[in-house]
Formats: structure tokens, C-alpha cells, sequence
């Protein structure tokens, strides 16, 4: 979680085993603190504390250039919903 002036303005929810795989479930930062570095040391830290060797993420159009600033491999992934919604991720 980030906090400034107690104040919440950021989080990212992160799952791990703590050996190998981890999961990036969501990172949330106010509209009026993006750009600023927030993100990436939330997810940084997450990743630390987490252990692990990998953080598998589904990114969303809007994110995937932030993503894309980490060392990283995109794959391909299915997102299964048993209502057949289409969210356009």
C-alpha cells in the first residue's frame, strides 16, 4: 500500500506460493498520482515481499505499456467466465 499524507494512493494485490510463481491480482493508483512512480515500487516491493521467481499478471489495454517497462515475457492467456461476458481486456 502507498500512503501519502495518510492518505491511501495506491495498492497492489499480490499471491504467492514464495518459492516460485506469483500472481498479480490488481494494482489500483489514483488517476492524479499516476506518473509518478507509485506503481512500479508498489509492485517492486510486492515482489519482494512475495518471493518468488515470476509475477503472471493479466493486463488491461491501458496497462500493458507500464507492464512493459519491466523485464519481462508476454505470453498468451485466457481469461475463462462461465457468463461468456466480453469486458474487451
Amino acid at each position: 500500500m502507498a500512503v501519502e499524507e495518510g492518505r491511501v494512493v495506491g495498492v497492489f494485490q499480490i499471491q504467492s506460493d514464495g518459492v516460485f510463481q506469483a500472481h498479480g491480482s490488481a494494482l489500483i493508483v489514483r488517476p492524479d498520482r499516476r506518473g509518478l512512480g507509485i506503481g512500479r515500487r508498489l509492485v517492486v516491493e510486492g515482489f519482494d515481499r512475495a518471493g518468488g521467481r515470476r509475477i503472471d499478471l493479466l493486463a488491461t489495454k491501458s496497462s500493458r505499456e507500464f507492464y512493459r517497462g519491466f523485464r519481462h515475457a508476454e505470453t498468451r492467456s485466457f481469461r475463462i467466465r462461465p457468463d461468456g461476458d466480453d469486458d474487451t481486456w
